[in-house]
């Protein structure tokens, strides 16, 4: 949000500002976040998950390899806003194609071949840091008089920290929202009530995917916008927006619902269908009221109205 309104208005001091700021505090958050998970895999897989022991060191090993996945992704998350800032979608999507199908094929490759959970794990270890050597990069070629380096300025910090707070709050509750249930799920009920609660879920997010795509590549274009002073692209982009979700989403999540029972069936066989269909069609009732609220959040904080979909 702060590239685009700062590259708008051709301030490049402030950008290197921005960007240099930003990568300090995303390693140091991802530094802590990868310290918290390894300190309490322990508590998650024997006290919450209650993992069976033959299962319990292959789960551990797999977290803390997970912490390294996270800090690595959390340096990744500012350098894939860089040229998603710009515009330049070709160049975010071309390369999450490539990375995401690098995943996908290396994943069913490991399991095709007899690896364990761990090897898979470590995989989405090299994806990541491939990710983030591809786009650095890009961006080196992309911004020559920019460079990406450890730097901290106390007045961006805080431009980032006022909008930050508020989106933080946001991120949390989304979490909340599309994590937790699984999580209580298997705290109280037992990790084999998921192997029906998860397919219909994992259907109905990677349809919903599609609304993610737009939401980011309007999300800079209305910061832009707002930088510039320019209210009536402002309210075109709100408008374009909200017909091209109902436009692709509604026919996407009608199609989940109608044929809930034959997606199911098709995938997994009837009788797994019988238990994961009406968790299906209720997902595809419930994606409807979130995507109506896209347009809205989005035009909010790209705005600097980070405070209304926060609440």
């Amino acid at each position: 949000k702060n590239i685009s309104q700062t590259y708008a208005k051709g301030d490049k001091d402030a950008l290197a500002k921005i960007i240099s700021t930003s990568f300090s505090i995303f390693f140091v958050l991802g530094l802590i976040g990868a310290i918290l998970i390894i300190l309490s895999t322990k508590f998650i897989v024997q006290d919450l998950l209650h993992v069976s022991s033959a299962l319990s060191s292959s789960a551990e090993v797999a977290f803390y390899i997970s912490a390294l996945t996270f800090f690595i992704s959390m340096i990744t998350v500012v350098l894939v806003s860089i040229p998603s800032a710009f515009q330049r979608m070709d160049i975010v999507n071309s390369r999450n194609i490539f990375l995401g199908l690098l995943n996908a094929l290396g994943t069913v490759l490991l399991l095709a071949l007899g690896y364990s959970l761990i090897a898979v794990v470590v995989w989405n270890v090299v994806i990541s840091a491939l990710a983030t050597l591809i786009f650095l990069i890009i961006i080196t070629k992309f911004l020559p008089g920019v460079s990406i380096r450890w730097g901290f300025d106390k007045e961006t910090f805080l431009k980032l920290f006022r909008f930050g707070g508020y989106k933080f709050i946001s991120n949390i509750s989304g979490q909340i929202i599309f994590q937790l249930d699984r999580f209580l799920i298997g705290i109280f009920s037992g990790v084999t009530l998921l192997a029906f609660y998860n397919p219909p879920l994992t259907l109905i997010q990677k349809g919903f995917s599609t609304l993610l795509s737009i939401s980011s590549a309007t999300f800079p274009a209305v910061s832009e916008s707002n930088a510039l002073g320019d209210q009536i692209r402002v309210k075109e982009l709100y408008i374009r927006m909200s017909r091209l979700i109902a436009f692709i989403m509604f026919p996407i999540l009608a199609i989940f619902f109608i044929g809930a029972e034959q997606l199911m069936s098709l995938w997994l066989g009837e009788e797994f269908a019988r238990e994961s269909t009406p968790v299906l069609r209720i997902f595809a009732i419930a994606y409807i009221f979130i995507a109506l609220s896209a347009a809205p959040v989005v035009v909010s904080e790209g705005m600097d109205k980070p405070k209304i979909p926060a609440f």
